[in-house]
């Protein structure tokens, strides 16, 4: 059976569609110079707009809030998936957890 050029452009098509609901979204959230408690409440309420799965960049200037979200992250089933320290800032890479209450 030869593939005509309709089919190999839907199974193409297909494939795409396919590996975008593979691949998680990724957003950034740019905390530098937010002061502790402000930091933690926004990073907090981005994580809740995320889907299951989900990725979000966190960017933060102190290694207390670093510390602070770390707990937090890791009290509602979410997961730090890699921190990185930059010249000026903190990067925390977090995936959205389970949402508690849902299946």
């Amino acid at each position: 059976m030869k593939l005509t050029i309709f089919d190999k452009k839907a199974h193409y098509i297909m494939r795409r569609m396919l590996w975008r609901k593979i691949q998680p979204e990724i957003s950034q959230k740019n905390l530098v110079g937010v002061v502790s408690p402000i930091c933690l409440l926004k990073c907090q309420s981005a994580l809740d707009m995320l889907k299951q799965g989900d990725v979000m960049e966190v960017m933060v200037q102190d290694l207390e809030v670093v510390c602070n979200l770390q707990k937090i992250i890791v009290r509602f089933v979410n997961q730090v998936i890699k921190t990185e320290r930059n010249d000026e800032y903190f990067q925390i890479f977090i995936r959205r957890g389970t949402i508690v209450g849902k299946v």
